[in-house]
């Protein structure tokens, strides 16, 4: 590790921000160049699968955030992580509608 974890700090910390649904905290990470689609933990859950799946009325503003900054939506080759990619954009157009009928 060339840069003493930063990255990996970096990771878990905008991992862990897109889950809780903080859309501000999400932006300026992604500002200040974090990586949109690294895993943030052992589990290998992205920023992106974690904001889909949060329960906070702003998770749609932290996924629009990571898509804006190049996220990666495309399934991998993992059966099991194709499954929750998939589940992730259910989560989130489940969320688009929601506050879209909210008008």
């Amino acid at each position: 590790m060339r840069d003493g974890g930063k990255d990996e700090l970096k990771s878990a910390d905008l991992t862990r921000a897109a889950g809780l649904g903080r859309h501000l905290i999400v932006e300026r990470m992604l500002k200040s160049r974090s990586d949109p689609n690294r895993s943030g933990d052992a589990a290998s859950s992205t920023p992106l699968l974690m904001a889909a799946t949060a329960l906070s009325k702003d998770s749609l503003e932290c996924v629009r955030a990571l898509l804006a900054a190049g996220c990666v939506t495309s399934p991998t080759r993992d059966p099991m992580r194709s499954r929750e990619i998939t589940g992730a954009r259910m989560r989130s157009r489940e969320l688009s509608a929601e506050i879209g009928s909210r008008g």
